[in-house]
């Protein structure tokens, strides 16, 4: 069943440092009901080969399935492995992937975690999980709620009722602990009171007792959370959400309040993200090495039941076609049926089928104010008819097209996205767009997001549209955009310094900084230049010095020079950056500071 721990057993193997040990490589892949082959041996491949160059990951996306398996079965034949496949719904998927893993030498190890006892069958060994029992079920409310304090006393009995509707499921547990972790005593017997009411409620309705409990946890929240979380529900199942890409959403959205002039919007929503997964209604992915979070999941359970909500409040629907599923005439209904409730829901996803989902049906009079895109595959694109359609809908606050191929729309967004005069979030990476220089009109523009595109040049981009987006707060560029530009070239292109709410700016050449003021860019907080010769270093390094918020940066010496030049001479100037927190140097360094400068 859903939330008895089969993922975290799972990860308690997988993590194990004697299980590290015995296998040469180990990979990973969540396999969600809407599944795509192809998508899970990318995945895999990626884990089993961490050091794929820029160009595998690029050749990854052209080839078939039957290619993707070949290589991951040449991958993992010499080797000892282990493979996690979690979360296997049916057992065609399992058939599906099977085929990808040599077992001749006996060398490999694949667990599956999955409710279906069908595809359990298909395993050597079935470990069955149990419920946790009573004892079991108290020591990890403790552990969640009180960390290594223990219980007081007087909350205990109240606490040991609670916890018994939970009927001993992991979830529902760490949910109640996060409810009331930092409670006082009354609030516990005011939670307890509640979820005594909702089980004489919800009994004729006919729900579980997790459902009580989830349902308590989400009207608990303050009401500033209430559609960050919800709004979660329109990301794919077991999709691994980026915080910084969650948290810019957030703020386009409007859902972002500031009570004093002096704090930023994103620090408001990072201390949102914060007590969500603080609450244990969000799941830590990723950290990096300062320990802040990187990315976070949802519990499929938790997903499921506040999409529902969202759903019944208007907020948000999805589409959702199998990736795994035929093309067919009913599927083809199915998708033409689903556009329809475009015009209901305020905030709308497409996890696949985008290649042939009908845009057109009253996109103009929708009440449609986000519209996201997730090309998992990235084996799909849209047509220019399409995109027209989506140009047509006026209250379009936040669209998401990245990972969408364009090359069928002739790579250019067409002129009438100008149109879009509300929006306040565009993320086109991995599109390999072309912008048109009517993006100028979109004067609400907050986030703009043009990475990862190979194939482009400065040309594409409509510079001179951009510097004219005084509202953006973050920016995000390709490197290829500067490929061929020289000196000339720079001093001819609009200046990027009339940008000055910028607070991210990743991927310019130094040339192009070199050519703007830097102290109208003060605000920026999130940097990264490349191309720099090793005589602009200094002159560089004094220009950062003076943007006293910058908390990341990234430097990367241009590799056109010799061996002999190529290196960073001095990182004093350095030192006056107090915010400073996060750098990424590319290239030698001659010498480091004798002694730190105040």
């Amino acid at each position: 069943m859903g939330d008895i721990g089969k993922t975290t057993l799972a990860k308690k193997v997988y993590n194990c440092e004697e299980v590290k040990r015995h296998f040469d490589c180990r990979a990973w892949a969540y396999v969600s009901q809407d599944y795509g082959v192809k998508d899970v041996f990318k995945r895999l491949i990626k884990e089993v080969k961490p050091n794929l160059s820029t160009e595998e990951l690029q050749e990854m996306e052209m080839f078939s399935e039957v290619y993707l398996e070949e290589k991951l079965r040449e991958l993992l034949k010499d080797r000892t492995y282990l493979v996690v496949l979690d979360d296997i719904w049916d057992l065609e998927a399992w058939e599906s992937l099977n085929r990808a893993f040599p077992d001749a030498n006996k060398k490999g190890r694949v667990i599956l975690a999955t409710r279906n006892k069908k595809v359990a069958k298909e395993s050597v060994v079935i470990h069955q999980l149990q419920t946790l029992n009573q004892t079991e079920s108290w020591e990890l409310f403790i552990a969640k709620a009180f960390g290594n304090d223990g219980c007081p006393a007087n909350l205990e009995e109240s606490g040991k009722e609670m916890v018994q509707k939970c009927d001993g499921l992991p979830l529902a547990i760490t949910i109640l602990a996060g409810l009331l972790r930092g409670k006082s005593p009354q609030e516990w017997f005011t939670v307890r009171d509640r979820i005594v009411q909702q089980q004489l409620m919800m009994k004729v309705e006919g729900k579980t007792n997790i459902e009580k409990i989830m349902s308590l946890s989400y009207n608990a929240l303050p009401y500033q959370l209430k559609a960050c979380y919800l709004y979660i529900g329109l990301f794919p199942e077991d999709y691994e959400i980026e915080a910084e890409v969650l948290i810019r959403l957030w703020i386009a959205e409007g859902f972002i309040r500031c009570e004093r002039d002096d704090t930023l919007l994103e620090d408001v929503a990072s201390a949102y993200l914060d007590e969500l997964i603080d609450r244990n209604m969000l799941q830590v992915a990723r950290k990096d090495d300062l320990g802040n979070v990187c990315s976070c999941r949802i519990h499929d359970l938790l997903r499921e039941f506040y999409i529902s909500k969202g759903r019944g409040e208007n907020f948000l629907d999805y589409y959702a076609r199998s990736a795994s599923c035929p093309s067919s005439s009913s599927s083809s209904n199915t998708t033409m049926a689903s556009s329809s409730s475009v015009c209901i829901s305020r905030r709308y996803a497409i996890h696949s089928g985008i290649g042939r989902y009908d845009f057109s049906n009253n996109l103009s009079n929708s009440h449609l104010r986000t519209l996201l895109l997730f090309n998992r595959n990235r084996g799909e694109s849209l047509q220019q008819q399409q995109l027209e359609s989506i140009s047509n809908i006026r209250l379009l606050r936040v669209l998401d097209l990245s990972n969408v191929d364009l090359s069928s729309s002739m790579n250019r967004l067409p002129d009438a996205f100008g149109k879009l005069i509300r929006l306040r979030y565009l993320r086109l990476c991995y599109t390999h767009a072309k912008l048109p220089s009517s993006i100028e009109r979109l004067q609400s523009l907050q986030t703009l997001d043009l990475g990862w595109s190979p194939t482009s040049h400065w040309s594409d981009i409509a510079i001179g549209a951009l510097s004219k987006l005084t509202q953006l707060r973050h920016l995000f560029l390709s490197v290829s955009y500067w490929n061929g530009l020289d000196r000339e070239v720079v001093n001819n292109l609009p200046r990027i310094d009339t940008l000055t709410n910028l607070q991210t700016l990743r991927s310019v050449n130094a040339l192009v900084w070199k050519q703007n003021e830097i102290t109208n860019l003060i605000n920026l907080r999130d940097l990264e230049i490349f191309g720099i010769e090793t005589s602009d270093v200094g002159w560089l390094l004094l220009s950062i010095a003076k943007l006293n918020k910058i908390q990341s940066l990234q430097l990367q010496l241009s590799n056109n020079e010799s061996t002999e030049k190529y290196g960073f001479p001095t990182l004093v100037p350095l030192s006056y950056c107090h915010h400073l927190r996060d750098l990424i140097l590319w290239g030698k360094i001659e010498r480091l500071p004798r002694k730190s400068v105040p």
